[in-house]
């Protein structure tokens, strides 16, 4: 009994499991109770005075609260003869992560009597990628010498004072075991369970852990592990009054944590710092959007259910709010998301006729009303904002509209706002002799008129910047008695985006529309519509085209198609003021066109014709290479080549240009890296200027030998030519990057950072590159007119003498071959720049061609005319492969 009394005495209550983040340990929270009589405690904890933090007393219950070492110590409970030991924290031993981790229990065993102990535990995995926490091994110790050691594969009974008797049916999960003590009772003693937790994870996985120890089959014991040497900030919610709510996990110290901001903008993130002591310092969330009155209004909105008993005011609130939005952080695409929402709710609504019926005319015609001023202010907010639902936002617009004149009562409809206007009006199908809608601009205020038999074929007049006319016919397809019609003009053409437009490639007109009542879309007409367009854009304008609103084209997004449109150029064939266009279909219509960058310059090249120009320069720079890979290798290898003087130059001209052309082909357009676009450009512009040295030594010396003729060429004037040719071009480079090292970038203005890596500006490009260039090819022009002069002299010369015509008919064929070819070598096409600025669309586009087809190919034609057609280097090749041929037993002669 007396035994029994010390056992009962010692009731250490830890319930339940408790969870354990990485990073962060949890106190433990215990409870006692006196036992026989015991009235309170007497605490003994190594302290002075006893630490009493988290301790409470009431008569003979003891709680603390999360133990913490300072709480070790001997606890009596005055009345009884038995005495607690507390363990305060239970240790895990070097767990980063939990590894070698110690469960640690007190207790005192009765004198000769086997306890029952029973250890099991248990691991719920909850990491974010789910990974295993797996147990290596258990050791179950006392005074540090082992009693019991477990794996997978089995456990084992040390030699010990104790004795321990294992149960056949434990396993690593759940020892059960029995301990026999027969020294005195007296004596306390420390019980530790060791286990080596392998953890699969990460330093955020969240691990579960339930431990329970019975040291009776009476009273258990459950201990929650708590590591040491590892600190950190507790899990945080923070709201903030303008940027959201934050939720920051528990974080390890010394460390920042960077999480989602609440309401944006996307990618955007607040970050918070965990102290090396486990606190938290003030969140920076600088980053993170900040929700105005007016936003978090959108937000109110876009929670409402639309019914037929809130609909109207719905509209109204809605249309208030979009007026109200004015502000650009307030015009965000969170905002436009809730506009199309709540209007695509409005025309699901409305396109229910069991649910139109309970919704008046005069309601209707609010909630239009309304939702034409919507439109009408969302044309103020940043086009890059609205096209991301403006195909939705259009779409329902035009079902409120199908809606409002679908009514069997419907009455006439005119609503005009400063971008936008809507015009309804029906129409007797017996007296109906078509309808034409007319727009018109004045002092910036739009003037809309609908009138019966108007013919529109003669144009505009003036103000007026759109029309429409609906012929007669169109009463064969429609089967009610009346015909009710709605018009739509938009003055500007936010509402309706160019996706992936071509390059320079605009709306260049307002866009109007018309709709019939119960009249399917996509109908084919009769008789065509005519509309009516004046162009609105300045500059050069190209290639206008009618086109309609298709909605599901563009992955549902909604873009511009010609199909069903044809398009005729009003007036005289040079007047492209006013558009005429002719559609068998009716949806929205609009103008699109060509314009030019410059102001009284020539047309930017159309879209085919820029898509020609790649396709010609990249196949011509690859051939180019290899023609000039070709060239090297042919003049190295045969000696009898190679020993010429004009070989040396040829070689270091295809070096250069091979430089030049890789460098281009890799890194022309490579501007994300700031350092690699300028080192790109640089290079480019060196291995050019390179270039055009040798093309210069190219005509110096063959002015030297087929002019001057007698000049001697030693190898101290090829040594000399070689190094003013590669280290002069070093002049104008050094300078250039001297003044300012980003002339060799530049970023078109699209923000999406495109550019190319070269000299973008224009006195630099002019003084640093053209400038030398036009002054070697100025050059390089008077010595090809002497060079072409002494050929045809002596041509003509030789004829006389054998008594033949001046010129036979091999003779200009050899001439002219021998005269491209040297045009190729001294770079002589580049005089098509000269008149590349010719305004002339017809006479600019070809130029540009030639300019690119030959320069392109340039490495291609000196392969061609110097080593193909020359008959010393096919001979060469003849000679080598024969040999080879023979060597190899291919052929038992070969005529070389």
């Amino acid at each position: 009994m007396f035994l029994q009394c010390v056992i009962l005495s010692f009731v250490l209550f830890l319930c339940t499991a408790t969870t354990v983040r990485k990073g962060g340990g949890i106190g433990r929270s215990t409870l006692f109770q006196c036992r026989n009589g015991g009235i309170d405690w007497s605490i003994s904890n190594g302290e002075s005075p006893p630490f009493l933090t988290n301790i409470q007393q009431d008569a003979d219950i003891l709680k603390i609260n999360s133990i913490v070492y300072q709480h070790e110590g001997n606890y009596t409970c005055n009345g009884d003869t038995s005495q607690l030991i507390v363990l305060g924290v239970v240790k895990f031993q070097g767990c980063s992560p939990y590894q070698n981790c110690d469960l640690g229990v007190t207790s005192m065993l009765p004198e000769g009597q086997p306890i029952p102990l029973n250890i099991s535990y248990d691991f719920v995995n909850g990491g974010p990628r789910g990974e295993n926490q797996t147990i290596a091994s258990l050791h179950f110790k006392q005074d540090g010498s082992n009693l019991l050691s477990c794996s997978s594969t089995g456990c084992f009974i040390h030699d010990s004072p104790l004795n321990v008797t294992k149960s056949l049916d434990s396993n690593i999960n759940n020892i059960q075991a029995d301990i026999t003590d027969d020294r005195p009772i007296n004596i306390s003693r420390v019980f530790v369970v060791e286990l080596d937790v392998v953890n699969m994870g990460n330093l955020y996985d969240t691990v579960t852990a339930t431990f329970t120890v019975s040291m009776t089959s009476t009273f258990t014991v459950s201990m929650t592990p708590t590591p040491t040497n590892l600190v950190a900030c507790s899990m945080e919610t923070i709201v903030s009054s303008d940027r959201g709510t934050f939720e920051w996990p528990e974080t390890v110290s010394d460390s920042t944590v960077h999480i989602s901001c609440p309401n944006g903008p996307s990618g955007a993130t607040a970050n918070r710092a965990c102290t090396n002591n486990g606190a938290w310092e003030s969140p920076n969330v600088t980053l993170c959007r900040a929700i105005t009155l007016i936003s978090n209004q959108f937000r109110n909105i876009s929670k409402v259910n639309v019914t037929t008993e809130n609909v109207v005011s719905v509209a109204e609130n809605l249309t208030n709010l979009v007026v109200s939005t004015t502000d650009a952080a307030d015009q965000n695409t969170d905002n436009i998301r809730t506009v199309s929402a709540i209007l695509d709710q409005t025309a699901i609504l409305l396109s229910d006729p069991m649910i139109i019926m309970n919704v008046s005319s005069s309601e209707l015609s609010m909630i239009t009303k309304n939702t034409v001023q919507i439109l009408d202010s969302l044309e103020e907010w940043a086009p890059a904002v609205v096209e991301i639902e403006s195909n939705n936002v259009i779409n329902s617009f035009e079902r409120i509209i199908d809606a409002l004149i679908n009514q069997d009562n419907f009455t006439n409809i005119m609503v005009v706002k400063n971008g936008i206007a809507l015009a309804g009006e029906s129409f007797q199908q017996a007296v109906f002799n078509g309808t034409e809608f007319t727009a018109a601009s004045i002092d910036d205020t739009l003037e809309v008129d609908t009138q019966v038999g108007q013919d529109s074929t003669n144009g505009l007049t003036s103000n007026e910047i759109a029309s429409i006319r609906l012929p007669q016919s169109i009463i064969s397809i429609i089967e009610t008695d009346t015909i009710d019609v709605a018009f739509t003009l938009y003055n500007k053409s936010v509402l309706f985006p160019i996706r992936e437009p071509p390059p320079n490639t605009i709306v260049g007109s307002s866009v109007i529309g018309a709709r019939i009542g119960k009249l399917t879309d996509g109908t084919k007409l009769p008789d065509p519509v005519v509309i009516n367009l004046v162009l609105n854009t300045t500059g050069n304008i190209t290639n206008p085209r009618c086109v309609y609103w298709n909605f599901t084209t563009a992955g549902g997004r909604g873009n511009w198609s010609t199909d069903g449109c044809n398009t005729t150029v009003n007036a005289t064939a040079n007047d492209l003021s006013v558009i005429n266009c002719h559609c068998d279909h009716l949806t929205n219509f609009a103008c699109l066109v060509d314009v030019s960058a410059r102001t009284n310059g020539a047309t930017e090249a159309p879209q085919y014709f820029t898509m020609t120009l790649e396709v010609v320069s990249i196949y011509g720079v690859c051939l180019s290479l290899v023609g000039l890979i070709l060239t090297i290798i042919t003049l190295i290898i045969f000696e009898k080549l190679r020993a010429r003087e004009a070989s040396t130059f040829h070689i270091q001209l295809c070096l250069s240009l091979i430089y030049m052309l890789i460098i281009f082909v890799v890194g022309i357009n490579k501007v994300s890296v700031r350092a690699g676009c300028i080192t790109v450009g640089v290079l480019i512009h060196y291995f050019a200027l390179v270039s055009w040295m040798w093309m210069g030594a190219e005509a110096l010396l063959m002015f030297q030998k087929l002019v001057i003729v007698f000049t001697d060429i030693t190898q101290k004037y090829l040594i000399a030519v070689s190094i003013l040719c590669w280290t002069l071009p070093l002049l104008p480079v050094v300078v250039t990057l001297a003044i300012d090292r980003d002339f060799y970038i530049y970023l078109y203005e699209n923000g999406n950072q495109s550019g190319f890596c070269f000299i973008s500006e224009l006195i630099p490009f002019l003084v640093a590159f053209l400038l030398p260039v036009f002054i070697i090819l100025i050059f390089n022009v008077i010595i090809y007119v002497l060079v072409i002069r002494v050929a045809i002299l002596h041509t003509v010369g030789k004829n006389k003498r054998m008594n033949k015509s001046p010129f036979t008919k091999s003779d200009v064929i050899k001439m002219l071959l021998s005269y491209f070819g040297i045009l190729m070598l001294f770079g002589l096409t580049w005089l098509f720049a000269v008149f590349m600025f010719i305004t002339e669309p017809s006479i600019s586009f070809m130029i540009q061609f030639f300019f690119a087809f030959f320069n392109a190919f340039q490495g291609f034609f000196i392969f061609f005319f110097f080593i193909i057609l020359s008959s010393d280097s096919r001979d060469a090749w003849k000679s080598l492969l024969c040999s080879w041929m023979v060597k190899n037993g291919m052929a038992s002669t070969c005529s070389c």
